[in-house]
């Protein structure tokens, strides 16, 4: 049986985040019925090497705790990767773009994950 934790508002995530950003970006998520929500919006991509975490969300409140450890969506028809890296004290979720992405790119994604 699942717990479904209902709408909760939404976290904002812009101190938790290595992204580049400016005063109209927005770095978000929520909890909707057992998914979470990321909604990125005008974020500037870092200088990457694909499947390199360097674009990453540093602490997940606990409650963020998606059911799988990778999943992919896409930005305007590009991969990009999703990736929950467990640590001693928190989690942490590394956004990373695929090699279709480069440095200086402007990100807006609505990233959908399954929780337990």
């Amino acid at each position: 049986m699942k717990t479904v934790l209902g709408d909760l508002p939404w976290i904002d995530l812009t101190p938790f985040s290595d992204f580049e950003m400016d005063s109209s970006s927005r770095l978000r998520a929520k909890v909707v019925s057992d998914m979470l929500i990321i909604d990125i919006y005008n974020v500037i991509c870092p200088d990457i090497e694909a499947g390199h975490p360097e674009g990453v969300i540093r602490t997940m409140p606990p409650m963020y705790k998606p059911i799988e450890s990778t999943d992919i969506t896409s930005i305007h028809g590009k991969e990009f990767i999703c990736e929950i890296i467990y640590g001693p004290y928190s989690e942490t979720l590394a956004l990373i773009p695929s090699k279709a992405v480069s440095k200086g790119d402007i990100l807006n994604a609505q990233v959908t994950l399954p929780m337990n």
